[in-house]
């Protein structure tokens, strides 16, 4: 008789699950499916996870867990509060190009919510904010940028990073009209955030809030695109 391993067999799970909700909605994926993917019964599922509602919790909780490594990863490689700051971004970029991730599970959660999670994409996703904020204030301590004119200037400015950086990844297989080079999103993401740290740089909160409205033009464009993962 072939004896499980029951931590083989939860990650072969967490894999089939992670893939399938990757490629479909929650509701349209089948306890079946995934235990058939995995190569495993169904029972199992609810035996190591608690249902399929478990597992979906345990798949999102992994790929945001994701995103808490690599600031550890970044602030353990050290660098002035600036290139901290664009290391983090692309080391995100970098992580949802990667074809074993499965990040378009976080961004249709964000469009068309399961009502199976609590806040922990959420709170994820602020976590994010809040570090990027804390290196811009600490980059202002160093000098390296202007103090904020308004208290609302750094999170603006932490709302459009983010907004570059996951739009890069939405929109990656599309010719961008300011791209006509062809740059790679990796390459295209380090000038952008050149770019919009300068408006900090200068101090100039009303340019800031510009291209925040801009940054949510374009996530409304890239919403009809997330609709369709």
């Amino acid at each position: 008789m072939i004896k499980r391993n029951p931590e083989r067999t939860k990650a072969r799970l967490l894999r089939s699950g992670a893939a399938l909700f990757d490629a479909k909605e929650y509701r349209n994926v089948s306890i079946l499916a995934i235990a058939q993917a995995a190569g495993c019964n169904s029972a199992l599922i609810s035996y190591y996870f608690g249902g399929k509602a478990a597992l979906y919790q345990a798949v999102v909780k992994e790929e945001c867990q994701e995103l808490s490594r690599l600031q550890e990863e970044v602030e353990a490689a050290g660098g002035t509060p600036l290139e901290r700051l664009t290391r983090y971004l692309q080391e995100i970029l970098r992580s949802q190009l990667e074809p074993q991730k499965h990040v378009n599970i976080l961004y249709r959660e964000l469009i068309n919510p399961s009502g199976v999670l609590d806040n922990q994409l959420w709170d994820h996703l602020k976590a994010i904010s809040s570090y990027l904020q804390s290196l811009l204030h600490q980059a202002q301590e160093a000098g390296q940028i202007q103090p904020p004119q308004e208290a609302r200037d750094y999170a603006y400015a932490a709302f459009l990073l983010e907004a570059i950086t996951e739009l890069l990844f939405l929109l990656k297989e599309h010719t961008l009209p300011f791209n006509p080079e062809g740059k790679s999103p990796e390459q295209l993401l380090e000038d952008l955030v050149h770019f919009a740290l300068r408006t900090v740089k200068k101090g100039s909160s009303r340019f800031i809030v510009g291209w925040q409205i801009s940054a949510i033009l374009l996530l409304c464009l890239a919403t009809s695109h997330c609709r369709n993962l």
